[in-house]
């Protein structure tokens, strides 16, 4: 079970073996003995973490039984899945239609599971109209922290939200031109019986990293699965990676990213899993022990004002003055928490 604190989910803390335990299992760790997995805490874990259909599969591939309830929470899963990407269907033919450029994040890295929203980035201000036309949904009052991060919410059938990005991607719309690259960029990818935009790997790797620099989620296990597949397969064009974290003052971001999905290869594994030249090009330490969270609140602030500075060094202003704003940003979730609390 999840406890709460402060209004928000919190894990017990035995439940962090139960998380490794089904990255090992997604992996398809040969050393894992499924005759001592507890499936139940899998399962929970699954279900929360966005990782439960792939679960379903790892677990077919080992040709073991799937438990009854895990069995039904993946299939309802599969369901949730058709209907995103019957969203997605939509959204994208009404991009083309107008000749829109966008690309739809985060869905395809997570198929054949999905969350229960959809990203869609879009190239044009704010004028969604068109986009939704054929589409039933309803406009969320767009919050101050909408406008500041440049995108409008709309829920849809069945709850499924859809967040509208508007050339702007970061939790305060401070990387306009990260969007900009990342839309020019994007190709038309093949997800499950549908086609649609989505962003490279190398993009994808760096909008992780940009997203979780000051939210600090506790180990999100969907994307910390897709990193360790993609550091594997070797593939990632590390030139344009480092280039692009450096022109968005995210190079420790991203280094401490992939250090801490390199400690939790470690700890599983007992092995590095970045190159030396990849290493030595982000100044990685040697890994240690995946910490609870990324990063730290030590890390957290030091890359806050790493990445300030990184910005006003190359001259953006526009985005560090959005990126000043942060502090007064969190007090503000902090105060709004509070009093819900009450």
């Amino acid at each position: 079970m999840l406890k709460q604190r402060s209004g928000q989910a919190v894990w017990p803390f035995d439940q962090e073996q139960h998380r490794l335990v089904t990255l090992r299992l997604l992996l398809d760790d040969p050393h894992l003995d499924l005759d001592e997995v507890d499936w139940a805490a899998v399962r929970t874990v699954a279900e929360h973490t966005g990782v439960i259909v792939r679960v379903a599969d790892a677990i077919a591939r080992h040709n073991v039984r799937l438990p009854e309830r895990l069995a039904e929470s993946a299939a309802q899963a599969c369901g949730r899945t058709q209907r995103v990407l019957e969203i997605v269907d939509q959204l994208s033919a009404a991009c083309a239609r107008r000749g829109i450029a966008h690309a739809v994040i985060k869905t395809a890295e997570r198929y054949p599971d999905t969350g229960r929203d959809v990203d869609l980035l879009v190239s044009t201000s704010r004028r969604d109209t068109p986009i939704l036309h054929t589409l039933p949904a309803v406009a969320r009052k767009r919050t101050w922290r909408n406008r500041l991060a440049g995108s409008s919410t709309y829920t849809a059938a069945h709850g499924i939200v859809i967040d509208i990005w508007h050339g702007r991607l970061g939790s305060l719309g401070e990387h306009a031109r990260f969007a900009r690259l990342l839309l020019e960029r994007a190709r038309p990818a093949p997800v499950g019986v549908t086609t649609f935009v989505t962003p490279t790997s190398e993009d994808h790797l760096l909008l992780i990293a940009a997203q979780q620099m000051y939210t600090r989620p506790a180990f999100r296990l969907a994307d910390v699965y897709w990193t360790i597949v993609a550091l594997r397969d070797k593939k990632l064009n590390w030139d344009y990676v480092f280039a692009t974290a450096l022109s968005m003052g995210l190079v420790s971001a991203v280094g401490t990213y992939l250090q801490y999905v390199d400690g939790v290869y470690l700890r599983l594994f007992n092995r590095s899993l970045i190159d030396e030249t990849v290493a030595a090009r982000f100044q990685l330490q040697t890994p240690a022990h995946a910490a609870e969270r990324f990063p730290t609140p030590r890390d957290a602030a030091r890359l806050y004002l790493q990445h300030i500075g990184a910005t006003l060094e190359s001259g953006r202003w526009h985005s560090a003055a959005r990126l000043s704003l942060l502090p007064v940003v969190a007090a503000a979730a902090l105060t709004h928490r509070s009093r819900r609390m009450r």
